[in-house]
């Protein structure tokens, strides 16, 4: 294994650091993460069917701040929350957020929006991404790395986790059951996977979501409605919602 630590340390050791250089250019950008940028590639050589059966296809910052810009538009003109993204009911859910790309753009806007209102970013920043925003993953290796991004984008803007993230390893789609699970026969991880499903059900039965937003598996929400089971990602969408009626943003 010393052998095989020791070459990795020098394959990484010889990547130019000016790769990974934070961009200047754009006020929702954030700095480039050389670790979503592997992992993608990684998957497609490792095992392309598992990639085109997840939906693990990277979302460029672009697209996401478009969506972003037009959420904040629709919270602000349509649903008459001046503060937009800051207010303080504006709750939101990536159903399907992958390596958490839409969660960092919220959080870069975010960070933004308290710049602008003189508001203290890092308590802003924490209380927008800890306290009303959440998200689910289907898949460990995406979901693994959202927390790692995210927790790693938290620090940059000054802000203490005192608590775990809301981002919740479980199936959007899954109709909510951790009340009726029994034992998983997987000791302590067992466990801790059950605690994981008993929050992200109460998120689908308790919570009140405002913004529903990412760049879901679409195709596998239109088959799952047909009884079918393939997924694949189509273009992104946002949508903001209240109770009854629903808006979607120009993508």
């Amino acid at each position: 294994m010393q052998p095989l630590l020791e070459e990795l340390c020098i394959t990484v050791n010889d990547i130019d650091p000016a790769l990974f250089a934070t961009s200047s250019s754009g006020k929702r950008k954030y700095i480039t993460d050389p670790i979503v940028h592997a992992y993608e590639p990684f998957l497609q050589q490792y095992d392309p069917a598992a990639r085109e059966a997840a939906g693990v296809f990277y979302t460029p910052t672009e697209i996401v701040a478009h969506i972003i810009d037009g959420i904040e538009d629709l919270l602000v003109d349509s649903l008459g929350r001046q503060d937009g993204l800051l207010d303080e009911h504006a709750t939101f859910l990536d159903p399907a957020t992958g390596t958490g790309t839409f969660l960092l753009g919220l959080a870069s806007a975010g960070a933004e929006a308290a710049r602008v209102a003189g508001f203290s970013v890092d308590q802003m920043v924490k209380e927008v991404m800890t306290k009303r925003a959440s998200a689910f993953e289907l898949f460990p290796g995406p979901y693994t790395v959202a927390h790692q991004r995210l927790e790693a984008a938290l620090k940059g803007f000054g802000a203490t986790l005192t608590d775990r993230l809301p981002t919740y390893l479980a199936d959007t789609l899954a109709a909510p059951e951790s009340g009726t699970l029994g034992g998983s026969g997987f000791g302590l991880a067992g466990v801790e996977i059950k605690k994981e499903r008993q929050k992200a059900d109460e998120v689908k039965t308790a919570q009140d979501i405002l913004v529903i937003f990412g760049n879901p598996p679409y195709e596998r929400i239109r088959q799952s409605i047909s009884g079918a089971s393939s997924r694949s990602r189509h273009p992104p969408s946002s949508t903001s919602r209240t109770r009854h009626r629903s808006t979607s943003a120009p993508t």
